[in-house]
C-alpha cells in the first residue's frame, strides 16, 4: 500500500483474511484500501445483506443506425411453379344461376328533321295548288281551255263538275267543239248531274247554232244521244226540248 500498489495489497489483505477470518486490523486495513481503490477509480460502494456491490458505471451504446426498409408491395409473391391455390371451402349451397337479362328496349327513333320538313313542304304545295285550283276554275272561252280544263280534273269529279257549273247558255257556243270530240262527250254525259237537266238543256240547244256544228255532231255517238234525249226530257221549255231533238237527230 505505501508504495501505491493498491490493487496487489488488496489481493494480500484478502488472502490474510481467508486465513484469519475475523482480524480486525486485517479488516480495517482491507476497508481503507479498498476505500483508496475506490476514491482512485471513482467507484461507489452500497452495503447490502453481507455483500458489498459496485456500482456499475454505464457506459455509451453505441448508435443504432436505422435502415429504411424496402416498401412492401401489395401484390402477393408467388413461385412461379407454385401449384395454383385450393378453392375456399364454404358450406353454403351454391347460388341460383341469375337468369339472363332481357335486352333493352330500344328507343324509338324520333322522326327525321329533313323527312319532317319535307312532308309538311309536299303538304303545303298540295294545298297551295288546291287553292289556285280553286280560284282558277272558270267557265272556258276557247278550245284549248276547254281541253286544258279536261286534261286537269277529269279524274277529279268533285272538281270537273264544279267545273261544269261555270258554264253559262252561251259558253260552248263559241267554242270548236269538232276540235275536241272527247271533250264534248264527256260534257253531254256529267252536265245533267252537275246543273241540272233545265240548265243542261239550254247550254246544249245553244252548241246547235255553232258553225261547226255540223262536224261535231258527226263525232257523236249513239250515247251521247241517248244522254242529250233524256235532257231533253227534263227539259222546262217545251221549244228547247224540240230544238234539242231536232238539232241532235234524238
Amino acid at each position: 500500500r505505501a508504495l501505491g500498489d493498491l490493487g496487489g495489497s488488496l489481493d494480500d489483505l484478502d488472502k490474510l483474511l481467508q486465513l484469519a477470518p475475523g482480524d480486525r486490523a486485517a479488516t480495517a486495513e482491507r476497508d481503507a484500501t479498498r476505500r483508496k481503490v475506490d476514491e482512485r477509480n471513482g467507484t461507489k460502494r452500497v452495503k447490502t445483506k453481507g455483500v458489498v456491490a459496485l456500482d456499475k458505471v454505464p457506459l455509451s451504446a453505441p448508435p443504432i443506425l436505422k435502415t429504411s426498409a424496402p416498401p412492401k408491395s401489395k401484390a402477393p409473391v408467388v413461385a412461379v411453379d407454385a401449384p395454383p391455390p385450393p378453392p375456399p371451402s364454404s358450406n353454403k349451397a351454391p347460388a341460383p344461376p341469375t337468369p339472363p337479362s332481357a335486352p333493352p328496349k330500344k328507343a324509338p327513333t324520333p322522326p327525321s328533321r329533313k323527312k319532317d320538313s319535307s312532308a309538311r313542304m309536299a303538304g303545303a304545295v298540295a294545298a297551295a295548288k288546291a287553292r289556285v285550283a280553286e280560284t282558277k276554275v272558270k267557265a272556258p272561252k276557247s278550245a284549248t281551255e276547254l281541253e286544258f280544263a279536261w286534261r286537269t280534273f277529269r279524274n277529279e269529279p268533285e272538281k270537273w263538275t264544279r267545273f261544269l257549273k261555270t258554264f253559262k247558255p252561251q259558253t260552248l257556243k263559241k267554242i270548236d267543239l269538232s276540235l275536241c270530240p272527247d271533250v264534248f262527250a264527256l260534257i253531254i254525259s256529267t252536265l245533267k248531274d252537275a246543273v241540272g237537266s233545265p240548265a243542261s238543256a239550254d247550254i246544249l240547244a245553244n252548241v246547235i247554232k255553232a258553225k261547226s256544228f255540223a262536224v261535231t255532231k258527226a263525232l257523236l255517238s249513239k250515247t251521247d244521244i241517248g244522254h242529250i234525249a233524256a235532257i231533253a226530257d227534263g227539259a222546262d221549255d217545251a221549244d228547247v226540248a224540240a230544238r234539242l231533238r231536232a238539232g241532235y237527230g234524238c
